[in-house]
């Protein structure tokens, strides 16, 4: 849910980036904020994302220092607005008050009980190793289920395709190469880019634990940059792409298994998570 919102937040924003008329009541930019503000309430990492939003309101409204101002006002209200309305059920039946004291609650518990947690729990101080941010691209594995019988296994489990993580990690890296030798400027890459990013390079230094799903939102973003890069390579070398288009489809077909709780051998399971020789 919180990708999907945080998707459509962005779709409106490039939206608000073409446009033409420079009038800072925007329909666009209004949907930009109601959908970031749901994403928000949704989960609070969309936060992440805030700096680069209005790196990219500021951009659009450059010719005008009022207009931006009167530009970003609006979006960050709207924003509030939209935020304390997905609290309309809780502020039903408790005060605003409550409201504060519930967020408090959730900043201490993400700030402090969470580390104690950790520290109690000798399985998630293991995780907390194993699961470190700077290792997420090389795909370490989540398990949200596992259940052997035998030298059968069933799983669900988090593993990205690796032809589209990787992929759109080279992506990200040709774009920055471009941008630094030939100079080669796009708003849109650079927005993709940076929300790709944004998802993964801060909790490498996180203080608490940190899983490889919180990347999730910001796999859809490289994807998308890698499809742009694609299509501009598929013009010079349509078999490169294809080729590459059939290997994705056929890691997700070999990989699905593994991801539908769906039974298979033991063997299947450590050559495809690269498990071979572990208990």
């Amino acid at each position: 849910v919180f990708a999907s919102l945080f998707l459509l937040s962005c779709y409106f924003l490039v939206c608000f980036l073409k446009e033409k008329n420079q009038r800072p009541e925007r329909l666009n930019l209004i949907l930009t904020a109601v959908f970031f503000g749901l994403a928000l309430g949704t989960k609070w990492s969309a936060l992440l994302g805030l700096p680069i939003f209005l790196l990219i309101i500021v951009y659009k409204q450059k010719i005008s220092v009022r207009t931006w101002l009167t530009s970003l006002a609006v979006f960050l209200v709207v924003i509030f607005i939209t935020y304390v309305s997905s609290f309309a059920l809780f502020l039903r039946n408790n005060s605003p008050a409550q409201l504060v004291s519930l967020h408090s609650q959730m900043i201490n518990y993400h700030s402090q009980v969470v580390n104690r947690i950790v520290s109690q729990d000798k399985k998630l101080e293991r995780q907390e190793k194993e699961y470190k941010a700077i290792f997420w691209p090389l795909n370490n594995i989540f398990s949200y289920r596992f259940e052997r019988s035998g030298d059968t296994v069933k799983s669900v489990i988090l593993f990205y395709n690796p032809a589209i993580l990787w992929g759109a990690l080279i992506a990200t890296l040709v774009f920055v190469l471009n941008l630094v030798r030939k100079r080669e400027y796009s708003v849109e890459k650079l927005l993709l880019s940076a929300l790709f990013l944004i998802f993964w390079f801060p909790f490498i230094f996180s203080p608490r634990i940190v899983y490889p799903y919180y990347w999730l939102a910001g796999i859809p973003f490289g994807s998308i940059l890698l499809a742009k890069i694609l299509t501009e390579k598929d013009k010079k070398n349509n078999q490169v792409v294809l080729g590459y288009v059939i290997t994705a489809i056929l890691l997700f077909i070999l990989y699905y298994p593994l991801l539908s709780n769906m039974p298979v051998k033991i063997t299947y399971f450590r050559i495809l998570t690269g498990t071979i020789g572990f208990d």
